[in-house]
């Protein structure tokens, strides 16, 4: 592999940026919310200029305006920390590689059992690789426009990422021309690869990116100390990963995501804190007293407010306040006494900021219901904004989130395989998808019963509910076969350790996963019979054969004989086998029927329920035309005790269309 430049690393020949204080920067930039003091005002150029050198200008001033209304917006903040939540806050992997053993390898090779070891835990700078990457992705790229990673080695050679964002990315303060330039790739004494600028014209350079034609081959990041810029290193473009919204202006550089909400923000705020000011003031002023001095009469003792009082001259005037308690303010004018209350912010006042708010949701791509209350909305409407909402966060993840993180992943794998941590010999090893936060629902269950349905119904297929969910039906598909082959292996296991304990009962798949919504798992005593078919029979559906009325039980066979009214020839009819769970069997049953089984067990618990279908072995429920005819009784206790294993049913159905001896 390539040796990639160190940050950490110093140039033999580099260009420094010339240093200038933090208030003359801003100033160029045409930042005033950079100038420290009690007000923040708001850039007021506009990104509608054509002219390359002053759209740079202008956005860098937007990208510093919005990075203040990010620190100070409780909306700004919402909108990031939604932005984390629903797109980058838990990035798993899921291994494909079609071997099993291979797949929990590899996932514990990149990311440990939790998530939190594995070479990504280091990879980032003093963080790990998700962390990284949350930043870079969804605070540093919508906050400045763009942002970037680049590839590097530390002093022991591992290989790393560092985070950089807008402002670090070519000269944040000098505004120049397009130039052009030559680029060498030279060797430094430390043995590592550097490039540099020479001498050309091969090559353009403007804000930050270095083009041959209309690619860009290269980067130049500067380091960032504070408000200091300087340091910078020249990275190949196969080194770096840059975030750009596919969204924003082609052609340029990013735009941040505030661009239209940074006006809204400001004004919506300060509208909202001078409402409070009022407040505030009118809460701490318990009067306000209109007499000829503007000021208590200073022969009155200072003691608590009283109520309007007047003096022997019919003149108003009113006692001082306690200490700490609430103020008595005085006007030249006529002779009153007003009591004040706190009524602001007032209603008016609250609907504009409401307003101010909705145009920022508006600006941002989400809906005002799901970034600050959901309260006046509800019903059609409200999956209306969340459907929005979901769209706009798969918008996200699969333009900018997914195309970077697949690449991390192969150069994490292609790292492991030349240190031989990794097999070569594995054609699928860069097989796999990470597993993003699952968008938001307005009900979750609803939404996975809905999906159920419909996948019932055909109108549904099982590719377009797996990516609902952020995930590929291939990998799903192939996970469940995984997840098959575990189970009867360990249902398999499990069988001979009971044969060699010399216990009788066996066990089926269902015991060990339940894998569908809806099992038709084979009867327990159909077990595994031989080790080279150990699960045949315990991966059946519901269905295990035909069988004559002559070898049931007496009990069932008197009972299907009252039933058919066949006496003397029921023996020799054929029914149908099956074994089905009680939930099953409960949509089969009649209502009144249950229900009266149910009730008589109201005294009985779930335990001895669970015992008594347990132990009875030779029980079967009759079903004939569909229907239970027999057996409401035992299945109102399967029901009771939650009986999971599959019940004895008999189908009467087939033995209508047999003649009878």
């Amino acid at each position: 592999m390539t040796a990639l430049p160190s940050i950490t690393q110093p140039l033999t020949v580099g260009v420094a940026l010339k240093a200038f204080s933090q208030r003359v920067l801003a100033k160029l930039a045409g930042y005033k919310a950079a100038t420290t003091g009690p007000t923040h005002t708001v850039g007021t150029r506009m990104g509608t200029n054509s002219n390359s050198t002053i759209a740079q200008m202008q956005r860098v001033g937007m990208m510093f305006t919005a990075e203040d209304v990010a620190k100070n917006s409780p909306i700004s903040a919402a909108y990031l920390a939604q932005r984390v939540n629903y797109c980058s806050s838990q990035i798993s992997y899921i291994p494909d590689t079609g071997d099993a053993k291979l797949d929990e390898f590899l996932k514990v090779y990149l990311q440990g059992n939790d998530g939190t070891e594995g070479v990504w835990s280091k990879m980032g700078t003093n963080c790990s690789m998700q962390d990284a990457f949350l930043r870079t992705a969804d605070i540093e790229l919508p906050v400045r426009g763009d942002s970037g990673m680049a590839w590097y080695r530390d002093d022991m050679g591992n290989l790393k990422l560092m985070e950089f964002s807008a402002d670090q990315l070519g000269e944040p303060y000098l505004y120049t021309m397009p130039r052009t330039t030559g680029l060498a790739t030279l060797i430094a004494p430390s043995g590592r690869f550097q490039i540099q600028e020479v001498s050309g014209n091969d090559v353009t350079y403007f804000a930050g990116r270095y083009f041959r034609g209309g690619e860009c081959i290269a980067y130049k990041i500067y380091d960032r100390i504070e408000s200091w810029y300087n340091n910078p290193r020249i990275f190949p473009s196969a080194d770096v990963l840059y975030f750009q919204d596919p969204a924003s202006f082609r052609g340029m550089r990013g735009v941040t995501k505030f661009a239209n909400a940074i006006i809204h923000m400001e004004k919506g705020e300060r509208l909202f804190q001078i409402g409070m000011d009022a407040a505030l003031r009118q809460s701490k002023t318990a009067y306000a007293v209109f007499n000829e001095r503007g000021q208590p009469d200073e022969l009155r003792y200072e003691g608590e407010v009283a109520d309007q009082e007047y003096d022997n001259d019919g003149r108003a005037f009113a006692r001082e306040r306690i200490h700490d308690g609430p103020l008595v303010e005085y006007f030249f004018t006529g002779d009153k006494v007003q009591a004040t209350s706190a009524d602001s912010p007032g209603p008016e006042l609250i609907a504009g900021c409401e307003f101010s708010d909705q145009r920022v949701a508006l600006a941002l791509g989400l809906t005002y219901s799901f970034l600050v209350s959901p309260e006046k909305v509800g019903g059609a409407p409200s999956r209306l904004d969340v459907n929005k909402v979901s769209k706009e966060f798969a918008r996200i993840q699969n333009t900018i989130h997914r195309p970077k993180l697949n690449i991390i992943r192969t150069v994490s794998i292609l790292e492991g395989i030349a240190k031989g941590d990794l097999p070569s010999d594995n054609p699928n090893i860069m097989r796999g998808r990470f597993m993003l936060p699952i968008s938001p629902t307005v009900d979750a269950f609803y939404d996975a019963k809905e999906n159920i349905q419909m996948l019932r119904a055909g109108i549904q297929s099982p590719q377009e509910i797996a990516a609902e969910t952020n995930r590929n039906w291939d990998v799903v598909r192939r996970a469940k076969v995984q997840a098959a082959e575990m189970v009867a292996m360990d249902t398999d296991a499990a069988n001979k350790r009971l044969k060699d304990a010399g216990c009788s009962i066996q066990i089926t798949t269902n015991d060990v996963m339940q894998l569908t919504d809806n099992p038709q798992p084979a009867n327990t005593q159909e077990a595994p019979t031989s080790e080279t078919e150990p699960t045949q029979k315990a991966i059946m559906a519901a269905y295990m054969g035909d069988i004559f009325v002559g070898d049931l039980p007496e009990g069932t066979r008197a009972e299907i004989a009252r039933i058919l009214g066949t006496n003397g020839h029921t023996n020799a009819l054929r029914a149908v086998k099956y074994g089905m769970v009680a939930s099953e069997l409960e949509r089969m049953a009649d209502a009144h029927n249950l229900e009266s089984a149910q009730k008589n067990l109201r005294y009985c618990s779930n335990g001895s329920c669970s015992e008594e279908v347990h132990a009875n072995q030779e029980k079967h429920i009759l079903v004939n035309n569909g229907r239970i005819v027999d057996g409401h009784h035992y299945l109102a206790k399967a029901l009771k005790g939650k009986v999971t294993k599959s019940l004895h049913v008999i189908d009467l159905t087939p033995t209508r269309f047999q003649l009878t001896a």
